[in-house]
């Protein structure tokens, strides 16, 4: 429930930023419209300029860093950011290459939340995506990721933000095998 309040927070902060920066008022967009479209995206809507080109400020990081995983097999994932350099906000999500489905399941620690964008649900439920917690600023973010049941060809996708208006998108993982 908590987990909940603290996304609905979030969703509602980009639905509000969305709704100024672009002059639509909140009865013509749900900020469960815009989480959807977040989930497929991985674009942050809450204003701002441009994405920012690479090099990418917050490295990934698999520990154990394989080629070829179990189904199910779990593995720390730690998003780290450069010396001095913090971030606010992030989304990863695990999918095969190409495809905009997400795959696996994320346990997202004290300043990050799962949520669920394979099938989203206006209560946010779900466990296949990892996102942040407003107000917390981090340089060092340390999740759970749980490896598909389904064999394939994988990579982790991540969107990171500095701050409101800065961010990065299209990060990815090297790939990886689910047997």
């Amino acid at each position: 429930m908590l987990k909940n309040i603290f996304l609905f927070s979030a969703i509602v902060s980009l639905a509000l930023g969305f709704t100024i920066s672009e002059g639509i008022s909140p009865r013509e967009e749900s900020g469960f419209e815009i989480f959807s479209r977040l989930c497929v995206t991985m674009l942050p809507e809450h204003g701002g300029g441009p994405r920012q080109p690479p090099p990418f400020p917050v490295a990934i990081e698999m520990v154990p860093d394989l080629p070829t995983y179990q189904r199910g097999q779990q593995v720390q994932i730690t998003l780290r950011g450069n010396p001095g350099f913090m971030f606010t906000g992030f989304l990863v999500q695990c999918r095969i290459p190409g495809q905009t489905t997400p795959h696996g399941r994320w346990t997202a620690g004290p300043t990050g939340v799962a949520v669920g964008c394979a099938n989203p649900q206006p209560d946010f439920s779900g466990d296949d995506t990892a996102a942040h917690q407003i107000g917390s600023v981090r340089n060092i973010q340390t999740l759970v990721f749980e490896m598909p049941q389904q064999p394939g060809l994988y990579r982790l996708e991540m969107t990171t933000v500095e701050t409101f208006g800065i961010y990065w998108m299209d990060q990815f993982s090297p790939l990886f095998n689910v047997v």
